[in-house]
């Protein structure tokens, strides 16, 4: 169990690097936020639509999951899991 938590971390830390890397905070708040660094009020209003986001993806996932018609997306939950991990995480770094 102590391996698979460890792997997990790892892996959130991966997709909060890339997705930093791909966002990063500063250009995030430029396009979505108007007047960032004078309304830092409206940040959580952002991160929350973003993990909203990240929760439908994973629902969508969810509901096409059946294994008995051969639909394993649980890989595909994994990662929807860890995005919205990683967007909690930088939501309570930013926040």
């Amino acid at each position: 169990m102590k391996k698979i938590i460890a792997e997990a971390i790892i892996g959130l830390g991966r997709e909060i690097e890339r997705a930093q890397g791909l966002f990063p905070m500063d250009d995030c708040a430029r396009r979505h936020l108007p007047h960032y660094y004078r309304a830092r009020r409206h940040l959580p209003h952002y991160y929350l639509g973003v993990i909203e986001e990240e929760f439908e993806e994973f629902k969508a996932e969810v509901f096409k999951f059946n294994l008995g018609k051969n639909r394993d997306t649980r890989p595909a939950m994994k990662a929807e899991l860890l995005q919205l991990a990683a967007m909690a995480m930088r939501a309570y770094l930013e926040v």
